[in-house]
């Protein structure tokens, strides 16, 4: 029989997948578990403590059957292989719970940002390994096992969202193998993973749907924020200064006239609160205007990010066409995108946070058009990609991850407030780009020619 812990902690996952993080409330836990609302305040201090210890629980023992997998393995490449069948088999057998840890956590304010990073960290180890297959571990960085997670992380995300990618994942993980293996064994060994057919299932499920909820962790917690409270909350937002020129927005954004300057004070909050703790109010002291001239020009927060997203991108396509229109070589103006893009979110690393962090921790409808948007950029890097032979076309799972890998590198500079150096992460980027594409020799050759 479940314990009262159990089901209340059962009964979380299935309410925030059902109505998401900033929806839900205590009263519709405890309705959902059968239990009272003393019951829940005698095993959690609140609801954020509830979602962050649910989510401990399944991420360890998502993660202790990863490396157990990898365990059971001699070498690294078939380690890491079992451990993404096993990642797989999870997620068919789990989909309530994968959803709840790789979407619903995104609205669940810092301290669940904080602890997600720790496990995702984890992951990346995994990868890591990887280094020591070569003849000089140093040659490669921490940061190519990043990149690699980043690509392989947002195909998990987009799976998630759909009943069909759930149970559809153990089919691509040949080619989230190639991924993970070819910056570390070379382009013909990635190659052999397409061709190796999965693993039998086993005869007992090692991936029950069900954990028993363990007494919490306290050293696992740092200082928590409650949800909807951030210090500082009664200090009005000052507008932060945007650059002018061509790696910036343009100064009349601010000042043209209200509708653009209220564009500007929500990327200013956005940047520093996110999307969901953003509150008009605060958006209109930021612009300086009121309240009212807010609902003149947007219905909602989310409508006016949505417009602030499109100038950003407006200007960075401008940007990054000037940049390309001066090379003649595909690989070159694929470096040239992305070298402006990145000087771009260097000028105001606050235009990085607003575009690829904050639209993955709001919500659905918010999430859903950038994830869409991420797909466009594949289509415009390849702009004039030779045909084959001269390149090859990985599929569209690949090239959408390479996306998600390239993001993560930037997001993990910015969050660590190096923005400034952004440029410096060029060469990888396109070599992690390029390199399904040309081949890890031309790729490396036109990162280098980047410097």
């Amino acid at each position: 029989m479940a314990s009262e812990r159990d089901l209340i902690a059962e009964a979380v996952v299935d309410v925030m997948v059902e109505c998401g993080y900033e929806r839900m409330s205590v009263e519709m836990v405890v309705e959902r578990a059968g239990v009272e609302r003393g019951d829940f305040y005698r095993h959690f201090s609140d609801l954020e403590d509830c979602v962050l210890q649910v989510y401990w629980q399944h991420t360890d023992a998502f993660t202790d059957l990863l490396f157990a997998a990898r365990e059971a393995e001699d070498s690294w490449r078939e380690g890491i292989r079992a451990s993404a069948y096993a990642a797989a088999r999870y997620f068919r057998e789990n989909p309530r719970i994968v959803n709840f840890g790789s979407v619903q956590l995104f609205s669940a304010g810092l301290m669940a940002q904080a602890q997600r990073t720790t496990h995702l960290q984890r992951m990346v180890d995994l990868i890591d390994g990887g280094r020591q297959e070569l003849d000089e571990p140093d040659s490669l960085g921490r940061n190519v096992a990043e990149g690699i997670f980043g690509s392989i992380y947002e195909f998990a995300v987009k799976a998630s969202q759909s009943d069909e990618g759930v149970k559809d994942a153990a089919d691509y993980v040949p080619e989230l193998m190639y991924i993970a293996v070819r910056p570390y064994l070379g382009h013909s060994v990635a190659r052999e993973e397409l061709k190796i057919p999965p693993p039998p299932e086993p005869k007992q499920s090692r991936t029950p749907s069900r954990q028993a909820m363990q007494e919490p962790r306290g050293s696992r917690y740092g200082p928590r924020v409650s949800k909807g409270k951030r210090q500082g909350d009664d200090e009005a937002l000052r507008l932060a200064r945007l650059p002018p020129g061509r790696h910036g927005l343009p100064r009349e954004l601010v000042t043209r006239n209200q509708r653009d300057r209220l564009a500007a004070g929500t990327i200013a909050v956005v940047a520093e609160r996110g999307l969901n703790d953003a509150t008009i109010t605060q958006i209109s002291a930021a612009a300086g205007v009121s309240r009212r001239t807010f609902y003149t020009y947007f219905s909602s927060k989310e409508e006016c990010f949505l417009a602030a997203y499109g100038t950003i991108v407006e200007h960075l396509r401008i940007a990054t066409d000037a940049a390309a229109s001066e090379q003649t070589e595909w690989p070159r103006r694929v470096g040239a995108k992305l070298g402006a893009t990145l000087e771009f979110l260097a000028a105001n690393p606050d235009l990085a946070r607003f575009c690829l962090i904050a639209p993955q921790r709001a919500g659905e409808e918010v999430a859903s058009r950038y994830r869409n948007g991420m797909g466009l950029v594949v289509a415009y890097l390849c702009e004039g990609m030779p045909p084959a032979p001269a390149t090859k076309t990985p599929s569209d799972a690949v090239a959408v991850s390479l996306v998600g890998g390239m993001v993560a590198l930037v997001v993990r500079k910015v969050e660590a407030d190096e923005g400034s150096g952004l440029p410096e992460l060029l060469p990888d980027l396109l070599e992690l780009f390029l390199t399904p594409y040309l081949g890890r020799t031309d790729a490396v050759q036109a990162a280098q020619s980047s410097l």
